[in-house]
């Protein structure tokens, strides 16, 4: 057990190390960005990522399900089932690399008419397009590779090996700027530098399961055993994707790539914040099916109330941090043309600590009855879609951060009051008053009064001074908060990476 402790305090800290370096990539190569290709073109760039988001839902909530399958079989030592299941899911995920080619011919072929973008965006954009188709196969292929990497609990590996992908991005950027590369030449080094540390993954799975095959061969049994469970995934998994990528269709389609680079812009400053709860349930969710088929109440109760606690702790942290500087920020990010922009920041900043359920969810991942999830999808992903088709054209950019908002509270609101209580057994008033209520009414607390008071004209001094005005204090107040237990968990954690 100790370490299985080990390896998730060890996959928190590298998913921490990454997450931090992606932001930091984010926030330093937009503004270059957007200045070097324009902010009409830039836009070009995030409507291709949403296009690849959404092709991932053809995964068919297989990425949960085979890490759930893995650790379970790998904890029983049943090798066979381990291994037949990687050589289905593979042959599965090639079969589905094709439909995802055929996919984005269609979009190539249709392209003028979907989307508002100028011929000359077009000729860029279908050569976008054509790089995804030849990557589409590869990058569907080695999906498994990632999943039974993170069931063996090596989820730290897993962020290493992406932080060098990340660190030649980097590289990447720098290219750019000085060599003065095309848009398309830029997405394609991106590319590249996502699949050339391949082959370290291979060497990795041989060395932690030998028994492990690459070869392609679909074995129906072991597909009809997994799939019951994947579907369930899938049932709820369409409608989040759906609405969380459509968003971006939505703005190209009702809107413009201007809208797209002003949406992305937001989302790289508030993605330092969500990656943060993310996380949790990639470290969690092997531990979380040890947990569950156990039947470890202790342990069941214990991510629930202490994992929420210290989530809302991390997300408020960030969150509102953010939030009370987010003026100055944005306007040393992008410039003043963009402050229009704020107060969409800060709604958005606020809703993201409707995140603090991320550990809760975990243990949703690795029970099997998320059929009452689904239907609250379903209605919140259609209703979240239909306020921002219709709020696009007066709203632009702020129209997906209302559409987040409403989609966010009816999720909210159904864990709270039906979910947990009724299906988990969760005491919704312990989550609330003990784990939620009083770190997030802290951290609102502090921002809103940092915020209303008087500011330096300097604006890298407003960031430094604020965002360490309200560290200090969130970070007094919380440990007043928490309770003793509270405080040696934190500093056994703090003592135990530090070697004492």
């Amino acid at each position: 057990m100790s370490g299985s402790k080990e390896k998730m305090v060890s996959a928190f800290v590298w998913s921490v190390i990454l997450n931090i370096v992606n932001a930091l990539y984010g926030f330093v190569a937009a503004p270059l960005l957007i200045r070097y290709f324009g902010k009409a073109d830039y836009g070009l760039i995030g409507l291709a990522t949403s296009i690849n988001g959404y092709m991932a839902l053809m995964d068919m909530g297989l990425n949960s399900t085979n890490v759930r399958f893995f650790s379970t079989w790998l904890a029983k030592g049943d090798y066979v089932k381990v291994n037949k299941l990687m050589q289905t899911c593979t042959a599965f995920y090639s079969f589905v690399g094709c439909i995802n080619i055929v996919a984005l011919f269609v979009i190539y072929i249709f392209l003028d008419s979907i989307f508002n973008i100028t011929p000359e965006q077009g000729v860029v954009f279908k050569q976008i397009l054509l790089v995804l188709m030849v990557m589409a196969m590869v990058n569907w292929y080695t999906s498994c590779f990632n999943q039974i990497i993170s069931a063996t609990e090596n989820v730290a590996w897993v962020q290493k090996r992406m932080l060098i992908s990340k660190i030649l991005m980097i590289a990447v950027l720098v290219l750019t700027l000085t060599l003065k590369l095309s848009l398309i030449q830029f997405f394609i080094a991106t590319q590249i530098v996502t699949i050339v540390i391949i082959p370290f993954t291979i060497r990795k799975i041989i060395k932690l399961t030998p028994f492990i095959s690459f070869i392609a061969r679909f074995d129906w049994n072991t597909f009809k055993e997994i799939i019951p469970y994947s579907l369930n995934i899938f049932s709820f998994g369409v409608f989040q994707f759906s609405f969380y990528n459509l968003r971006v269709f939505f703005l190209g389609m009702q809107g413009s790539t201007s809208d797209i680079t002003e949406f992305q812009i937001m989302n790289s400053l508030v993605g330092l914040v969500t990656s943060i709860s993310s996380i949790f349930i990639g470290i969690l969710l092997p531990t979380a099916s040890r947990v569950v088929a156990n039947g470890d109440n202790v342990n069941y109760y214990r991510v629930a109330y202490q994992g929420t606690k210290y989530v809302t702790v991390c997300l408020c942290f960030c969150s509102m941090g953010m939030l009370t500087i987010c003026k100055d920020l944005l306007m040393v990010y992008v410039g003043e043309s963009f402050m229009h922009l704020v107060p969409w920041l800060s709604l958005w900043l606020v809703f993201v600590l409707a995140n603090h359920n991320q550990c809760i969810s975990s243990l949703i991942l690795a029970g099997s009855d998320v059929r009452a999830i689904s239907r609250i999808s379903m209605f919140s992903s259609i209703v979240g879609l239909i306020i921002c088709w219709f709020s696009i054209p007066t709203m632009g950019a702020g129209g997906p951060v209302v559409a987040l908002s409403v989609y966010l509270i009816i999720q909210t609101l159904f864990y709270w009051l039906y979910y947990w209580p009724k299906k988990m057994k969760i005491d919704t008033k312990i989550v609330l008053t003990q784990s939620f209520v009083p770190f997030a009414v802290l951290g609102l607390s502090i921002a809103f009064l940092l915020r209303i008071l008087p500011h330096f004209e300097n604006l890298w001094l407003n960031i430094g001074v604020y965002g360490v005005a309200f560290s200090l204090f969130y970070a007094s107040g919380s440990w007043m908060l928490f309770k003793q237990e509270d405080r040696d968990f934190v500093l056994s954690v703090f003592k135990r990476r530090h070697g004492k």
